[in-house]
């Protein structure tokens, strides 16, 4: 274990933690837009920024908290003058961007931003977070997105491999600024402006998600026929029919699932 001390707390990690992580863990608030638990670090909206003393040093340095591993000894502020100026920047920037997201908004609001001096000429809000492109790539493995940070006559944005994309959606339900459309109407989902067909719950009918999708996790997980009846239903349906299946076994047997004996 690593000892440290975040705003004038002693605080103990794990070697290979995140200042964010251990921070948070700690009850230390630090603002993040780009930043999700499940996905790798970015650093790209740069809202987590803090300031580091390194064992022995008496001059700071500032970095991003969500990527930068903790060390031995380290001192780190999180709302310093300087920590706080250079957030109060970036989320006018920021700003700028994305004038219309309510989570540039609220964040910008906690730093007291409320108008920006910077005028962009777009009519995008996409901040190149990565968040899309991380999700489509680290969770769903579907790596259909790219970030293009350099292309002669076009300003830095995403790109999609209509090849790859499957429909599911993950990338729009992740962008903190709306910026990646989704809708659904007439049994299609319409995302990167292409039409998906909707796959329908045997059971009550609903839409759950693409056919793409669903096709997509059936050759990943190779589940196609072994859930029998339950195969076709959506989450809701299918855990009321696998809870009602379980309540037909014998008492013993679903006791023991039910119930443990911790004495």
């Amino acid at each position: 274990m690593l000892e440290l001390v975040i705003d004038g707390q002693a605080v103990r990690a794990e070697e290979g933690a995140t200042i964010l992580g251990v921070a948070r863990d700690a009850g230390i608030y630090i603002p993040t837009l780009c930043h999700h638990d499940a996905l790798s670090p970015s650093g790209a909206c740069r809202l987590c920024i803090v300031e580091i003393y390194p064992q022995g040093s008496k001059l700071p340095s500032m970095t991003t908290a969500c990527n930068f591993p903790v060390k031995e000894e380290m001192e780190v502020r999180t709302s310093s003058q300087k920590v706080l100026e250079a957030r109060r920047l970036r989320a006018r920037v920021l700003l700028a961007k994305g004038p219309e997201s309510r989570a540039i908004q609220e964040i910008a609001a906690e730093l007291g931003v409320e108008t920006t001096p910077f005028t962009l000429e777009t009519d995008k809000t996409c901040i190149r977070c990565s968040l899309c492109v991380r999700v489509c790539r680290e969770a769903i493995g579907a790596d259909a997105l790219k970030l293009i940070t350099r292309s002669e006559g076009a300003e830095p944005h995403v790109e999609v491999s209509p090849n790859n994309c499957i429909g599911c959606g993950s990338c729009s339900l992740l962008c903190p600024t709306g910026f990646i459309k989704m809708e659904e109407a007439g049994g299609q989902r319409i995302i990167w402006d292409t039409a998906f067909e909707m796959k329908r719950c045997s059971h009550c009918s609903s839409y759950t998600t693409s056919e793409a999708h669903w096709k997509y996790i059936e050759e990943k997980t190779g589940t196609s026929s072994e859930f029998g009846t339950v195969r076709d239903m959506c989450p809701v349906c299918r855990r009321d029919a696998v809870s009602a299946e379980l309540l037909d076994l014998p008492e013993h047997f679903t006791t023991s699932l039910f119930t443990s004996d911790f004495d």
